[in-house]
């Protein structure tokens, strides 16, 4: 079941529910919430998501929920709750998200053992004991609560099979353009780990590259994906539409000095991979400084021109009034050896 309806109001879950449900289907996708109670869902539901509303209060829908024993997932990401306790009987679930929420009391999830995937970033979390316990865990979201470094690597020995606070950068491609055919070492040094490459990465790329950028006589770009552990700072950038999202993203992506080719790229690739949960994205500009800091890149000769252009895609809700300051976009030239860099992290 999925409910993503931006409620004005600040509803308890026992309020919520829904005009309509196939009784046969283990998953329902709902568009609407009306008067009735949460209880009318089959015991048999596997997934629930009630994602991106406005929920504070759990506690009046603990007796539906326990009736819900085959629930799997449940997704209660962005919303308003502070106090989880009628979660722990939900001895089942698989994959739960709670992030960005207001809660600092995580101890009802002990109970929860066969946890395989936990979100629960962005709230107020500062004590994280209880997670030793959930050695099923194999994705822990932590990212942005009040939490030490020396916590958050005591988990990690702990939990050795499990990634945490990892985010995912996706398909960052690199642009070579020397001025003559040449044979260039690149290396990228993530804090974290490469989990995809074309070419196989293999410590390192070793290619000719020719002044149309074509590597090897087979690539346009050097392509990698890596899961990092890094807090950037999400305070200048864009809001773009759903309806829109071409022209405004190549209007952002021409002045900060992409050619038509790495724009056309860059846009075939995130308008398919945003899943638009909300009708309007906020598009934050990453410092090149950060990224730097983040994802190291080094290349056997010195650029004359880089461009590294990094860019945080966060869904607004559609009853949230967000401004955001535009980055202050310095003229980028392309002079000699060229190195262009495009990548983006999705919420």
């Amino acid at each position: 079941m999925y409910v993503h309806n931006y409620i004005k109001q600040k509803p308890k879950l026992d309020d919520i529910a829904t005009y309509y449900h196939k009784a046969m289907n283990e998953n329902v996708i709902i568009k609407h919430f009306v008067k009735n109670k949460i209880n009318i869902l089959k015991k048999h539901r596997q997934t629930l998501d009630l994602g991106i509303n406005q929920i504070s209060d759990i506690s009046g829908a603990a007796n539906s929920l326990k009736e819900l024993t085959n629930l799997n997932n449940l997704n209660l990401y962005n919303n308003q709750i502070s106090n989880i306790d009628q979660l722990s009987k939900l001895t089942n679930l698989k994959t739960l998200d709670l992030s960005h929420n207001k809660i600092s009391d995580i101890s009802a999830l002990k109970e929860l053992t066969n946890l395989q995937m936990l979100g629960l970033g962005n709230n107020k979390i500062s004590n994280v004991s209880v997670f030793k316990n959930l050695t099923n865990l194999r994705e822990l979201i932590l990212l942005d609560n009040p939490i030490s470094n020396d916590d958050i690597q005591a988990l990690k020995n702990a939990l050795p099979r499990c990634e945490i606070n990892e985010i995912r950068v996706k398909k960052p491609n690199i642009y070579l353009y020397p001025e003559k055919t040449e044979e260039l070492s690149v290396q990228v040094i993530p804090q974290g780990r490469i989990t995809k490459s074309i070419p196989e990465y293999n410590g390192g790329w070793k290619v000719t590259v020719d002044p149309n950028g074509k590597i090897d006589n087979a690539y346009d770009f050097l392509f990698y994906e890596a899961s990092i552990n890094y807090k950037f700072t999400l305070d200048k950038g864009w809001i773009v539409n759903k309806g829109n999202f071409n022209e405004e993203m190549n209007s952002i992506l021409t002045s900060i000095g992409l050619n038509y080719k790495e724009k056309s790229d860059f846009i075939e690739y995130w308008s398919k991979e945003l899943n638009w949960k909300t009708s309007k994205y906020a598009v934050y500009y990453l410092d090149p400084k950060e990224i730097n800091e983040a994802i190291k890149l080094n290349l056997s000769k010195e650029p004359d021109s880089i461009l590294r252009a990094y860019f945080y895609f966060v869904p607004i809700k559609d009853n949230q009034n967000l401004e955001i300051k535009k980055p202050e976009i310095k003229e980028f030239k392309r002079n000699g050896f060229t190195v262009v860099e495009w990548g983006g992290i999705g919420k």
